[in-house]
């Protein structure tokens, strides 16, 4: 599940987070801000039990749990984003808004750019650095949320695992599953710092000094 709740979460982000910067002020920043205070502050839970109530109790849209197909994983997905896509598209607002203030804007305005055109352009480029290792840190907190969110979708996998092993005192799964889980943070933020130096030449050339 975190790999697709992370693609999401990556590319809901990105939009919510240049929209905000576009409008500045506007009333679609401000509905994001909101969204993004009230999406950090919503534990898993609560959202897990909300969309199965809106979604497949009220509107029967989706399987209120398992996995009977595609549309049953949906609800897991989203609810596993939602939290570190509100992180990122605050970190994407105000990162690019901030970037907008520095001499390439200018210049690029100058050059006859619209704010989007320069925000697109100019801007976005220069918020990887800041943007990957947010996103890291946010992957590897979904992978501590998937746990909850197995449990209230009732869905066979690692988090399930973990529980049942806590449940039953197996102390070998359970070790088992920590270890995975810190390999996996290993590895997730060596891969981001391993990007974040191809993307930045300072960094480049602070590791070779």
């Amino acid at each position: 599940m975190p790999p697709a709740s992370g693609i999401l979460a990556f590319i809901f982000s990105i939009a919510l987070g240049i929209a905000g910067a576009v409008s500045n002020g506007g009333v679609m920043d401000r509905f994001l801000h909101a969204f993004s205070l009230i999406g950090a502050s919503t534990p898993n839970f609560f959202v897990a039990a909300l969309l199965v109530i809106v979604f497949s109790v009220m509107l029967g849209w989706v399987p209120t749990f398992g996995t009977s197909g595609f549309t049953s994983w949906l609800l897991p997905w989203v609810t596993i984003a939602l939290f570190p896509a509100s992180v990122l598209s605050r970190v994407v607002r105000v990162n690019l808004q901030e970037a907008m203030s520095r001499p390439f804007a200018t210049t690029g305005f100058a050059k006859g750019y619209t704010r989007t055109q320069v925000l697109l352009r100019e801007a976005l480029p220069n918020i990887a650095i800041p943007f990957l290792t947010t996103f890291g840190a946010q992957f590897t907190l979904m992978i501590i949320g998937s746990i909850v969110v197995e449990t209230v979708f009732a869905l066979r996998g690692v988090g399930a695992f973990f529980i049942e092993a806590i449940r039953f005192r197996d102390f070998i799964g359970m070790q088992s599953v920590l270890l995975l889980f810190v390999v996996f943070f290993v590895m997730v933020n060596f891969i981001v710092d391993m990007i974040c130096i191809v993307a930045d030449p300072r960094m480049r050339r602070a590791r070779g000094a």
